[in-house]
Order: structure tokens, then C-alpha cells, then sequence
């Protein structure tokens, strides 16, 4: 099992070490999707094409995330003490509470000269906060946006001139981007982990015997 895991891992390890490595290179991005290149890692910058906003908040967006959240009341029995002392009372709070939420975003972006749809294209960073906005007494609205660029590298397995496996990895080279999706000690944690799976099972088999034995 465990060469099994090192096949595993090997495997898994070289589709990003023998992948086709653009920096940088719209002409030889683009050339990879008219050639089915398979496995692919491009340096560049994904970006908007055109933006979106909202008239709550400052600024423009790839794409915005819209948080309603609903001032809510709560109880909860509180007991202090123990036996003829032990006393119980019920206490009220409020938090805010998620009750649903709104995205909107550009159509498409453009990554190394070459346009995607944007719900097509590998999952960018998370949005940062922007902004919260009370709409009512005890609701409001919690914004957050993507940036309009990113830069990084892409992994995709590229097939029928399109994206059928990827992921963006942001701030990151094409070095690091290997060193990232790499499994480096893949058969070292199954061994670990084997082990430790043993020495519980047999500690139970060791109790239960006990066990028996006294009984």
C-alpha cells in the first residue's frame, strides 16, 4: 500500500512538474488552448472587464458579495451555583445573524489577453470587506469585492480549447505555485497514520481482553 501511495503521489506531482509554463506570454497562452496543451501553469493577470458596484458603496468590482444580516433576539438558562444553592434564570442577547445573501459580478475577465466568462474561470481570492450599512432598525447589509485585477499563477488542465481543471493561486510564481500543489510526505502521513490506527486498535483489543478476562 504504501509504494502504492508513493505511485499516488508521483503521479499527482507530475502533472504540475511537466506542465507546459508560460510567464508571462499571451502569444504562447493562447497557443495552448488552440493545441489542447493538457496540463498547463501561466503567469499573469486576471482582469475585469468592465466592473460592478452598488450605490450603498464606494468604488468598483469584479465581483461583489452582499451579507444580509437581521438583529436578532435570543434566551438562553443560566445556572450559577450547585445543590440547594444552585439558582437558574433565563437570559436575553441579540446577535447578528446571517439570513441570506446577493452576488453579482462582471460577465467576463480577461487572463493574458484572452477572454473567460467569469463563472467559467478558476475561483479567485475571496472578496475583502468594504462596507456595513443599516437599512432598519435591525437589519443591514454587510459588503465585500473582489478586486479588478489579480495577479498569480493559473493551473489548468486545458482540453477542448477550454478550462476543464483549474485553480488560481494569487501573489504566487510558477515556482511556487508547483512547490504549493505538490504532495511532498504523501506515504510518510500513511505510514504515520497506519501506525496510529494499529496501536488504537490494538489498544482496544488489549482492554476488551482485559475486560473480559476480570469479568
Amino acid at each position: 500500500v504504501g509504494n502504492r501511495m508513493g505511485i499516488w503521489q508521483d503521479e499527482h506531482n507530475a502533472k504540475y512538474n511537466q506542465a507546459v509554463k508560460i510567464d508571462n506570454d499571451s502569444t504562447q497562452f493562447a497557443y495552448a488552448f488552440k493545441t489542447d496543451a493538457g496540463h498547463t501553469l501561466s503567469y499573469g493577470t486576471a482582469e475585469a472587464i468592465g466592473s460592478v458596484t452598488d450605490n450603498n458603496i464606494p468604488g468598483q468590482y469584479m465581483s461583489i458579495h452582499r451579507v444580509l444580516e437581521v438583529y436578532t433576539m435570543h434566551t438562553r438558562l443560566v445556572c450559577t451555583g450547585s445543590g440547594k444553592t444552585r439558582s437558574c434564570h433565563t437570559q436575553v442577547y441579540w446577535t447578528w445573524d446571517y439570513k441570506g445573501a446577493d452576488d453579482w459580478a462582471v460577465e467576463k475577465i480577461k487572463f493574458l489577453k484572452k477572454e473567460f466568462y467569469y463563472s467559467a474561470f478558476p475561483k479567485l481570492p475571496e472578496g475583502n470587506y468594504i462596507k456595513t450599512v443599516n437599512f432598519a432598525q435591525n437589519r443591514r447589509h454587510v459588503y465585500y469585492g473582489r478586486n479588478l485585477t489579480y495577479t498569480g499563477t493559473l493551473y489548468a488542465n486545458v482540453e477542448n480549447h477550454r478550462i476543464n481543471d483549474g485553480e488560481f493561486r494569487n501573489n504566487v510564481t510558477i515556482d511556487q505555485a508547483i512547490d504549493a500543489f505538490s504532495w511532498k510526505h504523501a506515504v510518510l502521513y500513511f505510514w504515520l497514520i497506519f501506525s496510529a490506527v494499529i496501536l488504537i486498535v490494538c489498544c482496544v483489543f488489549v482492554a476488551m481482553d482485559n475486560a473480559w478476562l476480570n469479568d
